[in-house]
């Protein structure tokens, strides 16, 4: 009968190590399944990255463009304008609306020239 308590200490701490063990397993799973979760929103991550990029670039090159043309319009109808009147003020303004455009022209070349060199 001795025999029966040490026998059911050892049984115990068996199944203590056991569900230890246990454990042990199931956050080595765990943490390795987190894992491969965090490179999946990482590689999600990049491909919305570089999609929202390409938007972005794409609305940027569309105001600009945009700009381009209003500033072109504005120049031309302040020019004519200033060449009817004759006014200091109309020509002011005139010179204003042509340096904007000449301004925008020089830096959009700068962009488009750089954005040649990359491709």
């Amino acid at each position: 009968m001795s025999d029966s308590p040490s026998w059911a200490g050892a049984a115990t701490a068996a199944f203590v190590a056991i569900g230890f063990l246990a454990q042990i397993c199931l956050t080595l799973v765990q943490s390795r399944v987190a894992a491969r979760k965090v490179a999946e929103v990482k590689s999600d991550l990049k491909i919305s990255d570089a999609r929202t990029a390409t938007k972005l670039d794409d609305i940027h090159t569309l105001v600009n463009a945009n700009m381009g043309a209003q500033l072109k319009i504005s120049s031309v109808a302040l020019r004519r304008v200033a060449d009817l009147t004759e006014h200091p003020e109309d020509e002011a303004a005139a010179v204003v609306a042509e340096r904007l455009l000449a301004e925008h022209e020089n830096k959009q070349a700068v962009v488009d020239s750089s954005a040649r060199a990359q491709t």
